[in-house]
């Protein structure tokens, strides 16, 4: 029983420390390494004259491919087989931080895919542009001006709901597509000062604060997490040469205080689920304690992502 106990701790710590696990919608990749999402542009409407033939109007096809070729591995080891066996605690404390390092991996990828997503910009794939479909608009993007501005609640609110104007101006209606607001605990806490933003547990009129107050910004809940990068990421596990390292951060991406995304903004997919082992070496007298995936991620629709960006 050993095994199945080790590998639900892990499980449950990752559910409980991972804010991507649940938010992105994970397709199963099998039989291939290559996950493919087809995509097609805006069709045109016609006036139907009396006597003539309709022509038809082109579509334009397109599809984004995401190749998942790399597995990730969490592995402890005890020396003493009585540790494993028979002292929960230890084990416990192998599968919690297995479990925190895994969901750290997992929101990195997220993320990371979330804001380059964001930072989409439809063109013809030349300085810096994208080719999208016909109709397509890449992401949003907004500049703070000044240096602290991401820690002043009014203006970082007026920033986010720039933002969320610029994604309903194309068309999304952000609350019906699961749109989430994430930011990093101090501007978190900036925006609990705002007093026009919306809380549900919590009323500056009479001063009460009550536990697990959730913070919501033209009509999106809020979501506070440390795993918005804060600076450059130029070696990413998952980036090789094949995939031309893309999931590095670079310092101008890092920039992000803000992401506001629907899970429709990235494609992710899972080759390996997460899985587990124990096992036994004769050479080195030790028990090892593995827990391993292999995932991936790439970005989707631009115009289901924005970001909030700090003043340079």
């Amino acid at each position: 029983l050993l095994l199945p106990t080790f590998g639900g701790l892990v499980e449950g710590t990752i559910v409980k420390q991972s804010i991507m696990q649940d938010f992105l919608a994970w397709r199963s990749v099998t039989g291939t390494n290559t996950l493919t999402n087809y995509r097609h542009g805006k069709t045109a409407i016609q006036v139907l004259t009396p006597g003539s033939n309709p022509q038809p109007t082109p579509m334009d096809f397109d599809n984004i491919s995401l190749k998942i070729d790399t597995v990730i591995l969490a592995r402890a080891n005890e020396f003493i087989l009585h540790d494993v066996q028979n002292i929960y605690e230890a084990k416990a404390a192998v599968a919690t931080e297995q479990g925190k390092e895994i969901g750290k991996f997992i929101d990195s990828v997220g993320i990371i895919k979330g804001i380059k997503a964001a930072r989409q910009i439809a063109g013809d794939g030349s300085g810096g542009t994208v080719r999208l479909p016909d109709g397509w608009t890449g992401g949003t993007q907004i500049n703070l001006q000044t240096a602290g501005d991401e820690n002043d609640p009014n203006l970082l609110q007026y920033a986010i709901e720039g933002a969320v104007a610029a994604i309903q101006e194309k068309d999304i209606d952000p609350a019906s597509e699961g749109f989430v607001i994430f930011v990093r605990p101090a501007q978190y806490w900036a925006l609990a000062r705002a007093d026009k933003l919306i809380n549900s547990d919590y009323s500056t009129g009479n001063g009460d604060t009550a536990n697990g107050m959730v913070l919501k910004a033209a009509g999106l809940p809020i979501r506070m997490t440390n795993r918005l990068p804060k600076a450059a990421i130029p070696n990413h596990p998952l980036s090789n040469a094949a995939n031309n390292y893309a999931y590095n951060l670079s310092a101008d991406e890092a920039r992000a205080v803000v992401l506001i995304m629907s899970p429709r903004a990235v494609l992710a997919g899972t080759s390996i689920p997460l899985s587990h082992d124990i096992f036994w070496d004769r050479q080195t007298k030790s028990h090892f304690i593995d827990s391993w995936l292999a995932l991936g991620a790439t970005e989707n629709r631009g115009e289901f992502a924005a970001v909030v960006n700090r003043a340079v």
